[in-house]
Formats: structure tokens, sequence, C-alpha cells
């Protein structure tokens, strides 16, 4: 799956100014999704949060040549557990903080 799939489409809520995607994964169309788990578990992999990362950069920051991406202090506080693969899950993904003119904090999770 390319990660713009993972990502989703940007979507607009109210007056909001934030910039936030969602991203509806058909578990169906992923079955590799569900071979990752953890303690038996099926889990959203650790590099789709990456890919789901560095992808939100590339669209903030898309008048901008961008040279490298680098990614900090990622945490998993929670994984996004997948349920069986007859249904589907929702992501979001939305920046909360831009900082200075090309650092931005953004947290990603399921609904």
């Amino acid at each position: 799956m390319p990660p713009i799939q993972l990502l989703g489409e940007e979507w607009k809520i109210g007056a909001s100014h934030k910039s936030k995607w969602r991203s509806f994964l058909d578990l169906q169309e992923t079955l590799w999704l569900l071979k990752r788990r953890l303690n038996g578990v099926p889990i959203l992999p650790g590099a789709a949060y990456v890919a789901m990362a560095a992808t939100a950069a590339q669209r903030i920051f898309k008048d901008r040549a961008i040279a490298m991406i680098e990614i900090r202090d990622l945490w998993f506080n929670l994984p996004i557990v997948l349920p069986d693969e007859h249904t589907s899950i929702k992501t979001v993904l939305t920046v909360v903080k831009i900082e200075r003119s090309h650092h931005c904090t953004f947290p990603i999770f399921d609904s």
C-alpha cells in the first residue's frame, strides 16, 4: 500500500485551520497488515506511522523543496489494534503544532 493511501485524504471539519487527514483501511484489501502482530494481536506496524508522518510533512511543506525528512521522538503510546479481516478501521492524523517554519507535531490514532 503506498504511503499516500495510508495517510488518506485531507479532512476539513468546520472552521478549524488544522491540517487533518483520515484514512479508511479495508483489511480485506490489505491482508498483509494482519500479519504484523504484537503478542498475537494484529496491530498497525510502526513503519505505517512513519510513512504517514513523512507523507503528511510532504503535503504540509509542499511549496518547499524537501531534501530530507527527519522524524524525531516517535512514541507508540497505544498500538492501533486491527480487527479481523472482515472490517475496516479509520485512522486520523492531525497536525497540532507547527514550530518555526519546518517542524510539526501530530498524533495518529484510530476511531
